[in-house]
């Protein structure tokens, strides 16, 4: 990968973009959004809405913070798997989500990720550095 956004992934998720030479980050935006699509359109991966806290799971691929009294926190899994994606869409009126990171690196950062009211946020998990924010 070159330019700024080659340099940019190389240094956000380096075990990705190193270890996959021919698979470039639009070629992995397509494949998700393909992904997306799907969920909306009633196949899978699943499209989960929830109105409370709640703990994600491995299983967990499209999830979307509804209708909630106040602002909400979804938990990270302890333990996830390698290359899990999961996406997040924040429609809780007007309170922020949390995304609580469980002992995980969000960005290279020890610190919870926090999504704004009608924000939205995907994440890749690469097993030795952490979760990364598409």
């Amino acid at each position: 990968m070159s330019g700024r956004i080659g340099r940019q992934m190389r240094s956000a998720c380096p075990d990705v973009v190193q270890n996959t030479p021919t698979v470039t980050y639009w070629q992995q935006r397509r494949a998700w959004d393909r992904e997306v699509k799907e969920a909306l359109e009633g196949t899978t991966p699943a499209l989960t809405v929830k109105s409370g806290n709640y703990a994600v799971t491995t299983d967990d691929a499209i999830l979307v913070a509804s209708n909630g009294a106040g602002p909400l926190t979804f938990t990270l899994p302890a333990s996830p798997e390698d290359g899990q994606r999961i996406a997040i869409a924040n429609h809780n009126g007007v309170h922020a989500l949390t995304v609580a990171r469980n002992g995980q690196l969000i960005n290279n950062v020890a610190a919870d990720l926090t999504i704004a009211a009608d924000g939205a946020a995907t994440l890749y998990f690469v097993a030795t550095r952490g979760w990364y924010q598409f």
